[in-house]
This record gives C-alpha cells, sequence and structure tokens, in this order.
C-alpha cells in the first residue's frame, strides 16, 4: 500500500483532532495506520478499514454506518 485516505461516513466533524481531517491522505506505514486508529476509537468513534488498489481508506462514523 502507498497512502491512507481519511473519509467521515455521514460528515460528522472532530474538530478535537487535526490528524484526522476529511479527505486527508497521508503515506502508508503501519505505524500511522495503528496510530489513526488509535486517535479514532479513543474519541469515541467507529471506523471501517477498506483497501482500494494501492490505498486503505478509513470511513469515520459516529454511528454503526447507517444509510443517509
Amino acid at each position: 500500500m502507498k497512502k491512507i485516505i481519511i473519509a467521515y461516513w455521514m460528515g460528522i466533524a472532530l474538530n478535537d483532532n487535526k490528524e484526522i481531517e476529511h479527505k486527508t491522505e497521508h503515506d502508508y506505514s503501519d505505524e500511522k495506520r495503528n496510530e489513526i486508529v488509535d486517535i479514532i476509537l479513543s474519541s469515541g468513534y467507529q471506523l471501517m478499514m477498506y483497501e482500494i488498489d494501492d490505498s486503505l481508506l478509513i470511513w469515520i462514523d459516529n454511528g454503526r454506518f447507517r444509510q443517509r
């Protein structure tokens, strides 16, 4: 994998954490992935990871990834 892409599922706002802003990209590393996951989970949000091409897409939601 080459990069990590972070996106919000239904437009939630995580104003406290600048590292997990909507539509940001980071160079991939296991350490960076684990750091992002730890930040999301410690903030009380849920995540879904999806591999697409050479990227890891991390969706963040404050609910249960429900439909709009």
